[in-house]
C-alpha cells in the first residue's frame, strides 16, 4: 500500500454460440470488476470501520467507486445467503440523519443476520417482509415478547 499500482490488461472476449460475446474470467478479479479481488477485500474491511467518504479519501478513490465495491459485495453476500425462514425474528426501528428519517430492520437473532430493511417505521414498512412469506412460513414464526427472546435458553 505504499505505491499506487495499476494493473492494465486486455481481457480476451470469446464468441459463444449460446450466450453471445463473453469476457474470459480472470483469476484476480470478479466479473465486471475494475479492481482486484484482494483490493476489494481491503475496501470492504475498511468500510467496516469507516464511512464511504473516509475510505474513498484514504484510498484516493471516488465515493461512487467505493460504493460500487460495497454494492457488489452485498450482492455476492445476498446470493450466498441461506433462504430459510427463522423461528424468531427481531424487529427494530431506527432513525438516522439527525432523526428526520427512519428505517425498519428485521433480523434473525439466532444467526445474527439482517433479513429485511424498509423505509419508515410503520406497519406498512414491516408488512413488506411478511408479504414475502407464505402462510405456512408466517405461521412458523414464534410470536412472543422480545424480552423472552433475550432470556438465556
Amino acid at each position: 500500500m505504499q505505491y499506487k499500482t495499476m494493473l492494465v490488461a486486455e481481457i480476451s472476449r470469446i464468441d459463444c454460440p449460446t450466450q453471445g460475446t463473453r469476457q474470459v474470467k480472470v483469476p484476480w478479479a470478479g466479473a465486471r470488476s475494475r479492481c482486484t479481488a484482494l483490493f476489494e477485500g481491503l475496501v470492504i474491511e475498511w468500510l467496516q470501520h469507516a464511512s464511504i467518504t473516509a475510505v474513498a479519501e484514504l484510498l484516493d478513490m471516488s465515493w461512487d467507486q467505493v460504493a460500487g465495491i460495497m454494492e457488489h459485495a452485498v450482492n455476492r453476500g445476498l446470493a450466498r445467503r441461506e433462504l430459510s425462514v427463522p423461528k424468531v425474528v427481531g424487529v427494530d426501528e431506527t432513525s438516522f440523519r439527525k432523526r428526520h428519517e427512519s428505517v425498519t430492520v428485521v433480523c434473525d437473532p439466532e444467526r445474527a443476520t439482517v433479513l429485511f430493511v424498509s423505509d419508515g417505521r410503520s406497519a406498512a414498512s414491516l408488512s413488506g417482509f411478511f408479504d414475502g412469506l407464505t402462510a405456512k412460513e408466517r405461521a412458523g414464526i414464534d410470536a412472543r415478547s422480545p424480552w423472552t427472546c433475550l432470556a438465556p435458553t
